[in-house]
């Protein structure tokens, strides 16, 4: 059922998504089987999040947060926190990029603890984008650095073009405008080499853009 709530998500049908992930949380609990029952509760929390229902999507992530904290998952833990600070910010409000940073450095805190790479660079794009939001772009930019390095490393090209991006979108803010079109240069090479043409066109946009 998670895997089917998966496919449906990912082919837009959020309603039939929604639906699997409900089953697998009711048979989770039927198997009571509290580590399904987690996945379910974040799979169903990001579907929420694609309808645009973030409230919802946060209290099913924040009830997935508290049975990974129960069964000492501290992956599953930092999963739960990334999803939850992505739908508090998605909902927005005066609060929202704070409550959702606060996430994301817990999240991050958590993964350094266990050394998956791959996840801490997840969590540091988080906070780049974050800090991004807020203006503070040298906090940004540090944040994007350190998760294309270690992208880099594990030869994950889909991340490293997302840090990439981010690094420029850093310099742009700050009026560094060649730098900028330097750096999304580079990114669009990425673009280009993984076939992805939807990055591609926004980054020579942005390229077009600094150039002016």
């Amino acid at each position: 059922k998670l895997l089917m709530g998966e496919v449906a998500n990912q082919a837009g049908k959020t309603e039939q998504s929604v639906k699997s992930y409900e089953e697998a949380l009711f048979e989770s609990v039927i198997l009571d089987d509290m580590n399904k029952g987690a996945q379910a509760y974040v799979c169903l929390g990001k579907a929420l999040a694609t309808q645009g229902k973030y409230v919802d999507a946060a209290e099913m992530v924040s009830r997935a947060k508290k049975i990974y904290k129960d069964l000492e998952d501290q992956a599953g833990e930092a999963n739960a926190l990334d999803s939850l600070g992505r739908a508090i910010w998605l909902r927005g409000g005066p609060d929202a990029y704070a409550e959702a940073q606060g996430y994301f450095a817990k999240a991050l805190k958590i993964r350094r603890q266990t050394e998956d790479n791959r996840a801490i660079a997840s969590s540091l794009v988080n906070l780049g984008r974050i800090y991004h939001g807020k203006g503070y772009l040298v906090h940004s930019r540090k944040y994007f650095d350190e998760a294309h390095g270690l992208y880099t490393e594990l030869g994950e090209r889909w991340g490293e073009l997302d840090a990439t991006i981010g690094m420029g979108a850093t310099w742009f803010e700050q009026r560094e405008y060649r730098r900028a079109a330097d750096i999304w240069k580079r990114a669009s090479k990425i673009a280009e080499e993984i076939g992805d043409r939807r990055s591609l066109s926004i980054l020579l946009n942005n390229m077009g853009e600094a150039y002016i």
